[in-house]
């Protein structure tokens, strides 16, 4: 539904800038109707069209990609210095005893009064309580198992990086296994 919505959104817009356009041509050929001869008028008129459809076309390409290069910014989260930190064990009793919260790139989120704000759906948030949510939050992997959606996994926007800045409570603290340490130690 809101992919539907998105869609509608975006060919409206493309319909909006069409009609703006022919307004804008329209006007330069009743200006010019009147002011100049028939051939200066043509001439001027042509000329001031393809510079008027080539400004806004280059205009439009030079945003949509600036637009697209933000969208579609990866890496990981840059935040906020967390202070404080839960270990492995902590998080488990949270959660255990009905917190609803999730791992993102080591940073333990309450999503409790997110959940029914999440485009998504609180069914996508509820089903990750516990869980390490980078490999959803990054494209990786998608929730549901369906054929009928074909669009692949979602890669979350800056817009979604903001909000997640402001779910994060506290960071992981996992320190490396004895047995890893020593190994690490050897190398």
């Amino acid at each position: 539904m809101i992919r539907t919505g998105a869609r509608f959104h975006k060919y409206f817009a493309v319909l909006l800038l069409m009609y703006g356009q022919w307004c804008i041509l329209s006007g330069i050929f009743a200006y010019y109707g009147g002011v100049q001869s028939n051939n200066d008028r043509e001439r001027d008129t042509l000329i001031l069209f393809f510079v008027h459809l080539g400004f806004h076309f280059v205009l439009f390409v030079v945003l949509e990609i600036v637009y697209r290069l933000w969208r579609n910014k990866s890496g990981p989260l840059t935040t906020r210095e967390v202070t404080k930190t839960l270990t492995t064990e902590e998080y488990e009793k949270l959660v255990h005893n009905g917190g609803k919260l999730c791992i993102l790139d080591d940073f333990i989120l309450d999503t409790e009064r997110y959940a029914s704000r999440h485009p998504g759906g609180q069914f996508l948030i509820d089903a990750t309580v516990g869980r390490d949510v980078s490999k959803y939050f990054y494209g990786g992997y998608k929730m549901e198992n369906s054929k009928r959606n074909m669009d692949g996994p979602y890669r979350h926007s800056m817009s979604a990086r903001k909000v997640v800045q402001g779910l994060i409570v506290a960071r992981l603290n996992n320190p490396a296994p004895k047995a890893l340490a020593k190994i690490v130690e050897r190398t």
